[in-house]
């Protein structure tokens, strides 16, 4: 991607908080404490109460730089500590498998990704201090800038391309990821019904994964 097109930031998301006290309610803006490091492309989602930003990217003296950094973010003591550098090298535009939150969702799994030199057919797991990285050679191809999601004891990987830069190979493709007895398992299912597209939000609620907007060429 051209550098004039990802401008980086050093905040994290800007906290939306619900004011009770008028009627109806309110919504205002916090700023968190600043990432210790412009980033964009980043992997991100929960463990526990913590916010968790695995890799990413940013741009130094015209050069574009591949993360490598898991780190976390305490609401509570408001502050970052790195966990550790992926061993694995460098990942960004990866999907985070977020599943529907309950008390017992405590880590965070996640899907593909570029190292700037390919995409990665693997799996990550963010336990609490370290990642780990489970190489998975039956994902696809289209595994950079996916949507996707955790649906019951499957991961959903949605559209998205074969490079972060090629926006012009978006796909409709879907798959699964599951594990059973021992076994790791890629099944293709029904492609995604509207255009190709990369870059879009999703969530999960239930038994559904929603898709939000997307960008095609």
């Amino acid at each position: 991607m051209k550098k004039r097109l990802i401008p980086m930031t050093k905040v994290l998301c800007l906290s939306a908080v619900m004011l009770m006290a008028s009627s109806p309610a309110a919504a205002d803006w916090e700023e968190l404490p600043k990432l210790p490091e412009p980033n964009g492309g980043f992997i991100c989602g929960a463990n526990g109460s913590r916010v968790v930003i695995v890799g990413g990217t940013n741009w130094e003296g015209g050069v574009k730089n591949w993360l490598r950094s898991v780190r976390t973010y305490d609401p509570a003591k408001r502050e970052w500590k790195k966990a550790q550098d992926l061993p694995a090298g460098p990942v960004a535009y990866g999907v985070a498998l977020h599943e529907e939150p309950t008390p017992m969702n405590n880590i965070l799994s996640f899907v593909g990704g570029s190292d700037g030199k390919r995409a990665l057919k693997f799996s990550g797991v963010f336990g609490g201090t370290k990642t780990e990285i489970l190489p998975l050679p039956g994902l696809p191809d289209a595994l950079v800038i996916s949507a996707g999601g955790a649906v019951g004891d499957k991961g959903i990987i949605v559209g998205g391309a074969d490079d972060a830069a090629n926006i012009a190979g978006c796909q409709r493709s879907t798959h699964s990821v599951e594990s059973r007895d021992g076994q790791w398992f890629v099944t293709k299912l029904a492609d995604y019904p509207g255009k190709p597209f990369c870059v879009a939000a999703s969530s999960v609620v239930g038994d559904e994964l929603f898709i939000f907007g997307g960008a095609n060429w």
